[in-house]
């Protein structure tokens, strides 16, 4: 957890940036719709606006917090842009394994709690898995268990502890407002009020922690695949990271890592292209 704090510190900025392109509108018309729209009316677009959230709005911006927190970790932080067209790219991937994994932990979740936890922590990497190997969608969830499945009880601590335990304890804190006032109202016999300040505060906050989950998920996925596989990140980041953002070498032609002069392949300099 050290580590994801320090990766999001340092990231701060672009992860924020990112994060907040599609969930700020996203959280403004979802307030709007709290806010102004008749309450009948209003639960069926909060469904269909939370379905348009959970299969485009958050697998896109998922996918480019996880790209822009492996390219940071390679050496290089990658622009926004760049993170997007990666997410992008592979969306339909990402879409479907999303909607896979988020079913069959809704099931393990109605079922028993356990079950659903599991799942979760089965699925946890799959977003890495489809966007650094080229995994498809049933190939991603497979990669992710079989990443998992030695360490699988330290990343159900994970899961946990980053999905309910902090998450939960944040949304407590911001919603209590919302519900203390709504005790005081129901003690005093008046109808509890629908106060907007409270679901700002409460989309402000997710904004704030969604980052968070994506550098962990990318922590994870790269701590064991070094652990269980000797990978090799500054060999992977010639291969995951967008090669336009890289000058290839003259002579073999493989690309440059950032600061590279001579190639660690063939030792030709490369000054003249940097």
């Amino acid at each position: 957890m050290d580590g994801c704090f320090w990766v999001y510190r340092r990231c701060f900025g672009l992860l924020l940036a990112i994060t907040c392109i599609l969930q700020l509108p996203f959280y403004c018309v979802v307030s709007l719709v709290q806010q102004f729209v008749d309450p009948f009316v209003a639960q069926f677009l909060i469904i269909g606006l939370s379905l348009l959230g959970a299969f485009l709005v958050f697998p896109l911006c998922f996918g480019a917090v996880v790209s822009a927190s492996a390219g940071f970790l390679s050496g290089e932080s990658i622009g926004i842009k760049a993170a997007y067209k990666d997410a992008l790219r592979n969306y339909w991937k990402l879409f479907g394994a999303n909607f896979l994994a988020l079913s069959s932990q809704s099931l393990g979740y109605l079922f028993c709690f356990v079950p659903g936890l599991c799942l979760h922590a089965s699925f946890f990497l799959f977003c890495p898995a489809i966007l650094f190997e080229g995994r498809g969608v049933i190939g991603g969830l497979r990669r992710s268990a079989q990443l998992v499945a030695s360490d699988f009880m330290q990343t159900v601590g994970i899961v946990f502890i980053i999905e309910y335990l902090l998450v939960g304890a944040i949304s407590l804190t911001a919603l209590s407002p919302h519900l203390v006032m709504q005790i005081v109202n129901q003690m005093a016999g008046r109808i509890p009020g629908n106060e907007p300040g409270v679901p700002v505060w409460y989309h402000l906050l997710e904004v704030l922690i969604f980052p968070l989950r994506g550098v962990l998920v990318t922590l994870v996925y790269l701590n064991f695949r070094m652990r269980k596989e000797g990978l090799d990140l500054e060999g992977e980041a010639r291969r995951i990271l967008p090669k336009a953002l890289y000058p290839r070498c003259s002579s073999c032609g493989i690309i440059l890592l950032p600061r590279e002069i001579y190639c660690s392949v063939c030792g030709v300099k490369n000054g003249a292209t940097l």
